[in-house]
């Protein structure tokens, strides 16, 4: 059964089961629903369906969260000094993965079916795609070198995107809601997280639950 679902999600988001990263299509980047709009449907969601988003949708998703928007390698969100400290990492069902904005590709990170490790609550354990902010400390060369200095930075950044992600969401007719209550120490072991790097946030994004 565990390896007809994985077989299910690689069928759905086009890829195969050999652990390899996933090459994903170029983000559509135009059209969508008016910004005042998307504002007026954002909404958490804490009841997710069973449905998994396709490959173009992932890849439209991430784009939002934090692709590159402009020649120069600027992204969708801001950073300070445009450090861009922090990454994106994809947890689904097959493994966990980095978000590559550069290449847009998700290079895998630890082959398998992680979700356990998404939250305290049990509904984040089969959401299909959960992403993790991560931010580097190292790469913040900001005056004050404390590190209490450096997470405001982060935890900036990782709420913008934590906002597009949900304005994509209310566009798509999909699910979200961004969390802070997880295992940071144990995720970080999953991810093979170097000393510098910080586990900040967590946003579970699916479909809704029909009603």
């Amino acid at each position: 059964m565990r390896w007809f679902s994985v077989m299910t999600l690689l069928a759905c988001l086009g890829c195969s089961a050999n652990g390899q990263d996933i090459s994903l299509p170029q983000p559509v980047k135009t059209g969508g629903m008016p910004l005042l709009d998307a504002l007026s449907k954002r909404a958490s969601c804490r009841e997710f369906s069973v449905r998994k988003p396709d490959l173009q949708t992932l890849s439209n998703l991430l784009w939002a969260a934090c692709g590159i928007n402009r020649e120069d390698g600027r992204r969708t969100v801001p950073s300070a000094l445009n450090m861009q400290e922090t990454s994106v990492y994809v947890m689904l069902e097959t493994g966990v993965y980095r978000y590559d904005e550069t290449k847009n590709l998700l290079i895998l990170v630890h082959a398998g079916d992680h979700r356990r490790l998404t939250g305290s609550q049990e509904y984040t354990h089969a959401v299909p795609v959960t992403l993790f902010f991560v931010a580097d400390l190292d790469m913040l060369k900001i005056s004050n070198p404390a590190e209490e200095h450096k997470m405001a930075y982060a935890n900036a950044s990782a709420g913008f995107i934590g906002q597009n992600v949900y304005l994509f969401a209310a566009a798509n007719g999909m699910a979200a809601v961004f969390r802070a209550s997880i295992d940071r120490e144990e995720l970080a072991k999953c991810f093979r997280l170097s000393p510098s790097q910080r586990v900040l946030y967590a946003q579970s994004v699916g479909y809704p639950e029909a009603r």
